[in-house]
């Protein structure tokens, strides 16, 4: 049976020739060597299950918990089913303080016991090949009925200290593929004209909007690289690089999606620090948030893109 999704604007069906299926990796049984060119190739490794199911479903009861105090659940269903209060809109009326909600949740030792997992660390470590470290900020995700991100790259937000960083996406939820999922375009942290021009941009410095404003396929059709998602489930985590090219399905359902994105880098090279310390998103970055930004679109035009 055809089984269409939606990513940007237009519907996909999964399994077609557009929108495949994630290639599982597994670090209790491949060698560092086989993974690291696996993430070199590909730019990125599903690792299922890498945490306990239960520690997951301990985090996401503590992220309900906090939705629960703004209303936006449906009051009617179970708190564990993470229901959106339609009533109240889309989002249930949510509208987040990112900055406020990273710092509730950087000081949740549920949520801290996963981003610096050891079973975490120790998979980092072998990717990086050196001690790592994880950004402080914390960039919880929570998406409503017919949300979705727009493609992007993770380096153009954080790239003014190291630029090898590994992005760690971990969902708090079963997601199916109706509710809002990740999905990547694998190879495309290798396309030397995107690395060259939009990569090496900072958001909040050169004060242009990072988020693509058109079809994700577009690049693909031009420079190559397949669009990939899955089914992912608890305790599975995507890993993959800050140049790839990546966005999330649409949320289709009436339940929130709920996701975490973490950062990760060899402790011994330089740190954007922005991103670091008790109260992480610097002045600096808030303020040029605030800021009338250049349109990507014509910032494309410049580039070539």
């Amino acid at each position: 049976m055809e089984l269409l999704v939606k990513l940007g604007d237009v519907e996909l069906e999964y399994g077609g020739p557009l929108l495949g299926e994630l290639r599982e990796s597994d670090p209790r049984s491949q060698n560092d060597a086989t993974l690291r060119e696996r993430l070199e190739n590909d730019g990125y490794l599903l690792i299922r299950g890498l945490h306990p199911r239960d520690q997951i479903e301990r985090a996401r009861l503590t992220i309900l918990e906090y939705l629960a105090g703004f209303g936006v659940l449906d009051p009617d269903a179970p708190l564990t089913e993470g229901r959106i209060n339609l009533a109240q809109g889309p989002s249930g009326g949510f509208q987040p303080d990112m900055r406020a909600m990273s710092r509730y949740f950087s000081a949740r030792d549920d949520i801290n016991d996963i981003v610096l997992a050891p079973e975490r660390m120790n998979l980092i470590e072998r990717l990086l090949g050196g001690p790592a470290l994880s950004f402080d900020y914390r960039w919880m995700r929570i998406m409503g009925h017919a949300a979705s991100t727009p493609a992007h790259c993770d380096i153009v937000y954080m790239g003014l200290g190291a630029r090898r960083l590994l992005s760690v996406w971990t969902p708090f939820m079963d997601v199916p593929l109706d509710q809002g999922g990740l999905a990547l375009c694998a190879g495309s942290h290798r396309w030397t004209r995107l690395r060259e021009t939009y990569g090496a941009m900072d958001h909040y410095r050169d004060r242009t909007e990072a988020l693509f404003d058109s079809l994700p396929l577009e690049l693909s059709e031009r420079w190559g690289g397949h669009w990939l998602t899955t089914h992912f489930r608890m305790g599975d985590v995507l890993v993959f690089d800050a140049y790839l090219l990546h966005a999330s399905l649409e949320n289709q359902t009436d339940r929130f999606r709920l996701s975490l994105d973490s950062r990760y880098q060899l402790r011994a090279d330089p740190v954007d620090e922005r991103w670091m310390g008790e109260n992480p998103y610097s002045l600096e970055a808030r303020r040029a948030d605030d800021q009338q930004k250049r349109p990507l679109c014509e910032a494309r035009r410049e580039w070539g893109i």
